[in-house]
């Protein structure tokens, strides 16, 4: 359950981000603005063809979350390496971001092995 209301929170939270009404997703769905609601709401399915429109109107892809992990981190330690950073501060944002992981890890689990994310954030 806590999977279909993280889908729901990122299609959600891209509208809004890329400031679209319901009206203009229902209408890219063909679809009534009170059945698009009932989608974002949960109490509607939506039919595989209906995602991927929806997927391309908000620009979303799914990508396995490991590799957007793997990017963040990478990104982190080129910016400690960049600024010269000590090795113990190196060592210190390592050593936080693997308790971040196994503090999470269980979340992560449930959650399944991918995360959405707009076309926007898989280029970086």
């Amino acid at each position: 359950m806590a999977a279909k209301f993280s889908v729901l929170q990122a299609i959600l939270s891209r509208r809004s981000e890329l400031g679209l009404s319901q009206e203009y997703i229902a209408e890219e769905l063909d679809m009534k603005q009170s059945n698009y609601s009932k989608i974002e709401s949960g109490y509607n399915k939506v039919r595989w063809e209906e995602l991927d429109t929806l997927f391309e109107v908000l620009q979303l892809t799914v990508v396995p979350r490991d590799t957007r992990e793997r990017k963040e981190t990478a990104f982190i330690i080129h910016k400690l390496f960049s600024k010269n950073e000590s090795v113990n501060r190196i060592r210190s944002v390592i050593h936080l971001l693997d308790e971040i992981v196994k503090e999470y890890k269980e979340e992560l689990d449930e959650l399944g092995p991918h995360s959405f994310v707009s076309d926007e954030d898989k280029k970086d």
